[in-house]
């Protein structure tokens, strides 16, 4: 699930773990995550480690929070500030935004609309926004659908 039971039946709270898990495996290969992943050592792009945050996000990221403001790529820091860093964005976008489609589309587009210039979507391979978040939600159906679907369940560590 990508919501847990905060208690009442209809108080459903964001499963950051789970949606970090998620990310990790779409970016980089694997839930565990390919911290060392970097996108520059095969194109001009700055995407890197687990969560292949662009350089730019993760500067905005780290100085927002002040969390590995010493690394200046995702690839330089270790795991746990990378997870650190991605905790608090995708905390703020879930916030911001409330919805499991708009923290996604943004993570991967910088906005909930998921516009992307041609540049940016030749960059990733043609892959746009919407197909993004598709390719996710086929990779996850069930569990994807049932959250959806407004259906909480408590997972238990």
């Amino acid at each position: 699930m990508l919501f847990r039971s905060s208690g009442g039946a209809d108080s459903p709270q964001f499963d950051i773990d789970r949606a970090m898990a998620i990310i990790r495996r779409q970016e980089s290969g694997s839930f565990a995550g390919d911290y060392s992943a970097d996108a520059h050592k095969k194109s001009r792009h700055t995407a890197s480690g687990a969560y292949q945050f662009n350089n730019e996000t993760w500067s905005a990221v780290t100085k927002h929070h002040k969390i590995g403001t010493e690394y200046k790529r995702a690839v330089d820091a270790p795991k746990d500030v990378q997870d650190a860093v991605a905790r608090a964005r995708l905390q703020d976008l879930y916030n911001k935004h409330g919805s499991l489609e708009k923290v996604l589309m943004t993570h991967f587009t910088g906005n909930p609309a998921g516009r992307m210039s041609e540049k940016a979507i030749k960059a990733n391979k043609g892959l746009t926004g919407p197909q993004y978040v598709n390719s996710i939600i086929q990779k996850h159906g069930p569990e994807y659908d049932k959250m959806k679907a407004g259906t909480v369940a408590s997972q238990t560590a």
